[in-house]
C-alpha cells in the first residue's frame, strides 16, 4: 500500500469513528500501519542515498586515480627529457673544453643517464600506487553503498514486519475503547 493510500485509510478511519462505525483501536491499528510504512521508506530511501553518493565518489576516485596516473606518466617524461638535455649539455662542455669523451666523462654522463632513469622511474613508481590506492578507495566506496543499501532495505523490512506485528497485537488485545458518538 503506498503511502498516500496508507493516509487516505486513517483519514476513512477517522471519519468512520466519527460516523460510529468504527473503533478508535481500529484508527490506531491503522495509523501503526501507515506508521511503520512511512518509516519503512524512509530507511529503504535512506539507503538507496547513500548507495548513490557512494557511487558517485567511487567515480570521482577513479578519476583521480587516473589523473595521478597521467600526471606521473608526464612528470617521468619530463624529467627523461630534462636528463636527455642535461647530458646534451655535458657533451658538448666535454667537447668544448677538449675533453675526450672517454673514461671519466663518459662514466659522468653514464651516470647521469642512470640517475635519470632512477628518478622517472620513482615518479612512475610513485604514480602507480597512488593510482591502485584510489581504484581500492573506489571499490570500498562502492561495497560500502552496496551494504547501505541493503542495510537500509533490511531495516525497512523489520520496521515494516514490526509495525505489522504490533497493529495485529492491537487487534488481536483490541485495548482501545469504542468511542462513543452522539
Amino acid at each position: 500500500m503506498s503511502f498516500i493510500a496508507s493516509a487516505l485509510f486513517v483519514v476513512e478511519g477517522v471519519a468512520d469513528v466519527v460516523a460510529g462505525s468504527v473503533t478508535a483501536a481500529g484508527v490506531a491499528e491503522g495509523a501503526t500501519v501507515v506508521g511503520a510504512g512511512v518509516s519503512a521508506y524512509g530507511q529503504y530511501q535512506s539507503g538507496q542515498n547513500t548507495q548513490k553518493v557512494d557511487e558517485y565518489n567511487a567515480s570521482v576516485q577513479r578519476q583521480n586515480a587516473l589523473e595521478v596516473s597521467n600526471k606521473a606518466k608526464m612528470a617521468a617524461e619530463n624529467k627523461e627529457a630534462e636528463g636527455d638535455s642535461l647530458m646534451a649539455r655535458q657533451r658538448v662542455l666535454y667537447a668544448k673544453s677538449g675533453v675526450a669523451q672517454e673514461g671519466t666523462p663518459t662514466e659522468l654522463i653514464i651516470g647521469t643517464a642512470g640517475d635519470v632513469e632512477d628518478d622517472a622511474q620513482t615518479i612512475l613508481q610513485k604514480g602507480r600506487f597512488e593510482y591502485e590506492a584510489g581504484m581500492e578507495s573506489a571499490e570500498i566506496s562502492e561495497a560500502e553503498g552496496g551494504s547501505a543499501a541493503q542495510g537500509g532495505t533490511l531495516s525497512a523490512g523489520g520496521t515494516l514486519f514490526s509495525g505489522l506485528s504490533r497493529a495485529g497485537v492491537m487487534a488481536s488485545n483490541n485495548l482501545s475503547p469504542t468511542i462513543p458518538t452522539g
